[in-house]
């Protein structure tokens, strides 16, 4: 199965030199701040199994293709087609399939 992930622009060379690493975002924070204790969450790698979904910025789009190395865990708190691991993603197993420019859509 494939995944994918949408991250600002400005995350690209990091990515393509480290891949992806779990991190609290602000984001992250803002949006389970209401479901868990802030201090319980944990750096997360999130991910849908549709690469159209909308993240309301024109970020970059990866693709992450692995071997069920990685365990995946369904996004409660999200829609539908939500996934969230714990685990660093490596670069060898990722592919940016678009360049977003970071605007708001």
């Amino acid at each position: 199965m494939k995944y994918y992930h949408k991250s600002n622009p400005i995350n690209r060379d990091s990515i393509l030199l480290n891949g992806l690493i779990p991190s609290i975002g602000d984001s992250y924070k803002l949006h389970y701040q209401e479901y868990i204790n802030e201090a319980d969450i944990k750096p997360a790698i999130f991910a849908c199994d549709n690469k159209d979904y909308n993240s309301t910025w024109d970020d970059d789009i990866w693709e992450i293709s692995i071997n069920n190395t990685i365990t995946w865990y369904k996004d409660e708190f999200c829609y539908e087609g939500c996934f969230i691991t714990y685990e660093k993603i490596p670069s060898y197993c990722i592919k940016l399939i678009y360049k977003g420019t970071g605007k708001s859509e």
